[in-house]
């Protein structure tokens, strides 16, 4: 657990956290940000699996007084690849706070301490804020994957 201001704490993800997860799921899914997030369906009853699954991804919530503010990931591991892949998203009441960014720093220390050299992410072109954000984070443009800007950041020398 990582505790942070505001009575907001950053864990991994547990059964315990699940109903936080689906709730956050839901909203996400009714805002509509499938379009932009989607590794995964958005519904509690996704959240409960990944919330009992023990696996070597990684993945993180961001809570103030058990609400799930945000939610990130790095997935990839289990399937043996050796840069994961980091997701994030934000519950759309609670957008322009730079919870993504604190969600994102966290990932990459978490991504560090397992020896991963660098990570990446997919983006959509149109989606502007995403796009500065990982830029300002050090991310850069590597390539396209799946209709998406693929990108990296670099963690520590290779």
């Amino acid at each position: 657990m990582n505790q942070l201001s505001d009575g907001m704490e950053l864990r991994p993800l547990g059964p315990e956290l699940a109903e936080a997860l689906g709730v956050l799921l839901l909203a996400l899914a009714e805002a509509g940000d499938d379009r932009y997030f989607g590794p995964h369906p958005l519904t509690p009853a996704y959240a409960r699996q990944l919330a009992e699954k023990q696996d070597r991804d990684e993945y993180h919530l961001l809570l103030r007084h058990g609400e799930a503010l945000a939610y990130g990931m790095l997935r990839g591991w289990e399937e043996g690849f050796d840069t994961p892949f980091l997701g994030v998203a934000v519950h759309p009441a609670h957008r322009g706070q730079r919870l993504a960014e604190i969600v994102m720093r966290h990932l990459h220390g978490v991504a560090e301490r397992r020896r991963a050299s660098s990570v990446r992410l997919k983006v959509h072109d149109d989606n502007g804020s995403a796009l500065a954000l990982y830029r300002r984070l050090g991310y850069r443009p590597i390539g396209r994957a799946q209709g998406q800007l693929l990108m990296e950041k670099p963690l520590r020398p290779r």
